[in-house]
């Protein structure tokens, strides 16, 4: 007897099956490579797949994990994580000097594409990239915050600047300085509040 054919979907089941089941090897490379044959063989449906895995593949090759928290993230703790979360653990190794590079090529580019899904899913959210960006922001201890706010000053060129909206950005580093624990940081307190500019109040 003849084995039926599989229909579209049944295939774009089957593929993201066999993707999710190279989680237990670890095998980021492999799926990453099977999402990318099925694609190229028309199999519908991957492309969701697909994002997940190099934003995944960013986290695991560019985020500089230590060993432990890069056991941690698989394609099924990605899927099962908040945003926030996913947010965090891209940040999570960044340091002063890194952090707003960091949120450049690793954090905006996640927020893009969650904005993309948004869109294509029939439910725009046009803040949505605004709205998440901040609340990593807000999640900042203060050395590394700073380094944000001043990459976002009046004073730079707006197409350099990371956060572009003046009064977004006064809001935002009064609600760190007035939102933080820590006491005892007066020079990155004072140069956070300079930041501010005119914008002050």
């Amino acid at each position: 007897m003849d084995t039926p054919l599989l229909d579209a979907e049944a295939l774009s089941k089957w593929f993201a099956s066999r993707v999710e089941s190279l989680d237990s090897v670890g095998a980021l490379d492999l799926q990453l490579a099977w999402v990318q044959h099925g694609a190229s063989l028309g199999i519908p449906n991957l492309d969701a797949l697909g994002e997940d895995l190099s934003l995944l593949s960013r986290l695991i090759y560019d985020a500089n994990l230590t060993p432990a928290q890069h056991e941690k993230w698989t394609l099924a703790t990605w899927k099962n994580a908040t945003e926030s979360e996913i947010v965090s653990a891209y940040l999570a190794n960044s340091s002063p000097s890194t952090i707003v590079g960091d949120i450049r090529r690793l954090v905006l580019p996640y927020l893009y594409v969650l904005e993309s899904r948004a869109e294509r899913g029939g439910k725009p959210d046009t803040h949505l990239v605004e709205r998440l960006l901040h609340d990593a922001v807000l999640s900042l201890p203060l050395h590394k915050a700073l380094p944000v706010f001043d990459a976002s000053k009046a004073t730079r060129p707006m197409p350099d600047r990371l956060l572009r909206n003046d009064q977004n950005v006064a809001r935002l580093a009064l609600a760190c300085l007035y939102g933080s624990d820590e006491r005892e940081v007066w020079s990155t307190m004072s140069r956070m509040s300079s930041c501010m500019g005119r914008f002050r109040r």
